[in-house]
């Protein structure tokens, strides 16, 4: 009886993760459908492949230009690590501008957005700064 009860429960277990695959391959073949054979799905996948044909023709007329003028022989003299750069430390902030800047933006934002007013974006700003 144990062995039957095992077994019995080993089958429901085994039947969830049949089920649950089941479920994940009818997603995948909906993804599959929705990236190769919408018209979105095609029209990115030939965007992405001219983009790389554009790129390797450039590439390639990039590197004809630099083995013809020997760009290549005096880039492999130089020594394995660029200097160092020195980053200055950062003056301190200058508040009057920095909010300056925040209300230039907020009333732009305003401007763009037809939806949002500007006492609803000051509420949601006070609600924010507090």
């Amino acid at each position: 009886a144990i062995l039957l009860a095992i077994g019995a429960a080993g089958k429901s277990c085994n039947a969830n993760a049949f089920d649950a695959e089941a479920a994940s391959a009818g997603i995948r073949r909906k993804v599959n459908e929705a990236v190769t054979q919408s018209d979105l799905g095609i029209s990115v996948r030939k965007s992405v492949v001219r983009g790389a044909q554009i790129i390797d023709k450039v590439d390639g007329n990039w590197e004809r230009f630099s083995d013809r003028f020997s760009l290549g022989s005096e880039r492999s003299r130089r020594d394995g690590r660029p200097e160092p750069k020195i980053i200055p430390k950062p003056l301190p902030l200058n508040t009057s501008i920095a909010k300056q800047l925040l209300q230039a933006s907020d009333s732009v934002f305003v401007s763009l957005v037809p939806f949002v007013s500007d006492e609803q974006l000051s509420t949601k700003v006070a609600k924010v700064q507090s």
